[in-house]
């Protein structure tokens, strides 16, 4: 599958790929060059190119030996793409390990197919329940990593044997300078969401700048006029729609844009309720944190439909994942990591993937677990650069880390530290999420 420009360098941006980095990176993948000539163009040597490779292995958390790293990448790539174009994940993206079929490097949905993926009942079949019911929403919220995409995807793939038509978007996809003009960023909205339902011909010129620019409306009642004139008669009485609307936490820092369209998410919502026409339209939104944001209570989306938080594994889902990666762990192995980790799905399936593939040890893993030479340490460090980013957020978790009891912030900073993982919140009350987190933190934060 050939991997689209604008979607790579998105991902450069993503994983912080330096420009050294991204010139190597894009000239590999996008324009499927091989070595000598990516040399050539850079005025370098092969060599040099091998090392930048090397360091953008690291950046995407891929370890072990050196044959099969390109493999492993292309695979994370292209789970990655076809995801955000079709919103599925393809079944080709496993490894063969031995005699062992691994999935695709953790830190991508899981297909729908995938033994991999541990359920957390009963959110699976409630939430494949409730999208069904008209003008139902369906809000999924849980710190970074922690599944939230591969649940929806089960939704949806439910909701496809009901015959519903899907759109499913990934804010990470806009251009950041669309979320400083909600007029732009709702044209390019509704311009992807006709794309995903390949929309007739004849209705494509309302989406056109003449009339876009033309109608005299703001760009709220344009929307709402085009989906109501336009695009909701396309779907016929026998069929409803899902718009799937994933990482809606990248508006919350966009103020003006953020209460914009949480608002016209909310009237939409509420238009749902008693008519016809709008309660085909299913909403599912994916967030890692809550919107600090002083939104009217009657205007916000996140008071009203299912609310979806997804908690850690429990050691029997711990246990169950093991079983899948064809480990025999003992009862004290599994403490051991839960009491390092916790339950969370990423870390703890990073840990057995390294494991399956043989490449380490437990004892190891957890010895090296919070150094630059752990499996954890790309992970670490991304966290890490988000919060050096930002002096209130450093001052706010070197406080909780050094507390043995947990401390109260305002809602903004409680939000961000939550989002990366890194708290537990209890009512106002916050503490360190995972023992992981404060042994890396407390030795690289400065006093």
């Amino acid at each position: 599958m050939r991997l689209s420009r604008p979607f790579l360098v998105n991902i450069a941006h993503e994983y912080q790929l330096s420009p050294d980095q991204e010139e190597v990176f894009l000239l590999r993948f996008a324009s499927e060059m091989g070595y000598e000539e990516i040399a050539h163009q850079l005025k370098t040597s092969r060599g040099a190119c091998g090392k930048r490779m090397s360091e953008i292995y690291k950046k995407f958390d891929i370890t072990g030996g050196t044959r099969g790293k390109e493999t492993q990448l292309r695979h994370l790539l292209t789970d990655r793409y076809q995801y955000q174009q079709t919103g599925e994940i393809s079944t080709s993206t496993s490894v063969l390990i031995g005699n062992q079929t691994l999935p695709a490097f953790p830190g991508t949905p899981l297909d729908i197919n995938s033994p991999f993926y541990i359920k957390r009942p009963p959110i699976e079949d409630y939430c494949s329940q409730q999208i069904l019911q008209p003008g139902s929403l369906i809000r999924i919220k849980a710190p970074q990593q922690m599944g939230k995409t591969s649940l929806m995807l089960r939704i949806l793939h439910q909701a496809k044997q009901q015959n519903y038509r899907i759109v499913n978007l990934n804010l990470q996809l806009v251009d950041r300078s669309k979320f400083q003009d909600l007029d732009q960023f709702l044209q390019e909205f509704c311009i992807n969401v006709s794309k995903q339902l390949a929309l007739d011909p004849d209705f494509k010129h309302t989406l056109d700048d003449d009339y876009w620019n033309e109608t005299g409306l703001s760009s709220k009642l344009k929307t709402t006029s085009y989906f109501d004139e336009y695009l909701l008669p396309q779907i016929n009485d026998h069929q409803n729609l899902i718009l799937a609307i994933d990482q809606l936490d990248l508006i919350f820092e966009y103020s003006e844009l953020c209460q914009d369209f949480l608002s016209l998410l909310r009237a939409w919502y509420e238009k749902s309720q008693f008519s016809t026409n709008w309660n085909k339209l299913h909403y599912i939104i994916i967030h890692s944190t809550d919107c600090y944001l002083p939104l009217d209570i009657s205007q916000s989306p996140f008071n009203v439909g299912i609310p979806i938080v997804l908690q850690r594994f429990r050691q029997e889902q711990v246990k169950a994942l093991a079983k899948q990666y064809q480990l025999n762990l003992s009862q004290k192995q599994i403490d051991s990591l839960m009491d390092l980790v916790g339950g969370h799905p990423f870390l703890i399936s990073l840990a057995f993937y390294h494991l399956a593939c043989q490449d380490t040890t437990f004892e190891e893993i957890l010895e090296t677990a919070p150094t630059e030479a752990g499996i954890y340490s790309d992970h670490l460090r991304t966290i890490l650069n988000k919060i050096e980013q930002d002096t209130e957020v450093v001052k706010s978790i070197k406080e909780v880390i050094s507390s043995n009891d947990k401390v109260q912030f305002r809602s903004n900073l409680a939000f961000k530290l939550y989002s990366l993982g890194l708290v537990t919140l209890d009512g106002n009350q916050i503490g360190t999420s995972l023992n992981l987190y404060r042994q890396y933190l407390s030795e690289r934060l400065p006093d």
